[in-house]
């Protein structure tokens, strides 16, 4: 995996990039899934797949232990300003509190 923030021993979020994908497929594929099934219609696994392998999306994977627990799809945009914002495109766990641990740690 690409950029890791260890959050504790077993706990760390990490940036899956177009390399990752295949090595974490079985784990992703039913989070982006559902993901998608939430957007009504908006995005579609292969589309989230695309973009990831294009560089348009990034992946964000809270892991706990050698589990995928939660999954964050961002993209960032650049403004003429140079103002640089991130926007929350889908998102899915498993577990309770899964999303809320990735998101946890992203606050002022």
């Amino acid at each position: 995996m690409n950029a890791v923030i260890e959050l504790t021993q077993a706990q760390r979020v990490v940036l899956v990039g177009p390399n990752d994908l295949p090595k974490a497929w079985d784990q992703l594929e039913p989070l982006i899934t559902k993901a998608c099934e939430w957007s009504q219609g908006q995005f579609s696994p292969e589309a989230v797949v695309n973009g990831i392998m294009s560089g348009g999306y990034q992946l964000l994977a809270y892991m706990d232990e050698d589990d995928i627990a939660s999954i964050a799809v961002l993209t960032i945009s650049q403004f003429p300003t140079g103002m640089r914002i991130c926007e929350l495109l889908l998102a899915s766990g498993e577990g309770k509190g899964a999303l809320v641990q990735l998101f946890a740690h992203f606050g002022p």
